[in-house]
């Protein structure tokens, strides 16, 4: 059975005692705050994130540097048979793109998986994927098994608020009155809805 490496990124919330046992290397993502740059669960945890949030503190994300995902791949490569990597949708951050072109730098060939979404779903695509091959599946196997719980996949995303979403850019500035009016105020909670 060839070896494996698994490549993915903050948004994936796999446990560090996982990703150790099982080949997972983890990129985080940058998560800036009042102009202050940190490596996401490395120099700054989601809840000192979130309290700086709550305190309309200026936040936003990044993506990785490339440099650290070639340096990645550059190690990998000479390690493992096979490296597939899975990041959150690539409709809401570049760190597929960025992913894919230091594997390209590195001179490696890396099975890529765009999740098409963030967080949770990506752990249980990597949960499941470590096990169909440690139950002997083939790279592309995997990358094919995942790909089909993709297409079966919706993506809801229900914020608290639409202001920080309106802040980074990732909504247009009619969205979030149009959604406030539809909410009435905050009594309800608004919804986003992603499909392939």
């Amino acid at each position: 059975m060839k070896s494996i490496a698994w490549v993915t990124d903050s948004t994936s919330t796999i446990e560090p005692e996982f990703a150790i046992n099982n080949h997972v290397y983890i990129v985080p993502l940058r998560l800036i705050v009042n102009n202050e740059c940190y490596k996401e669960n490395i120099e700054i945890t989601a809840d000192q994130f979130y309290d700086k949030m709550r305190q309309n503190d200026k936040v936003g994300s990044s993506q990785p540097p490339i440099g650290e995902f070639v340096e990645l791949y550059e190690r990998l490569k000479e390690d493992y048979d096979e490296i597939i990597a899975i990041h959150c949708s690539s409709e809401l951050s570049g760190t597929y793109h960025t992913s894919m072109q230091a594997a390209e730098i590195a001179g490696v060939t890396v099975i890529g998986i765009d999740s098409k979404v963030g967080a949770y779903p990506i752990r249980e695509m990597i949960l499941r994927g470590v096990h169909w091959q440690q139950a002997g599946c083939s790279a592309q196997e995997i990358k094919s098994r995942i790909e089909n719980i993709i297409e079966e996949m919706s993506f809801y995303l229900i914020p608290a608020s639409l202001s920080q979403l309106h802040r980074s850019g990732r909504l247009s500035g009619s969205l979030p009155v149009s959604a406030s009016c539809t909410a009435a105020g905050d009594s309800l909670a608004p919804s986003l809805y992603w499909a392939s």
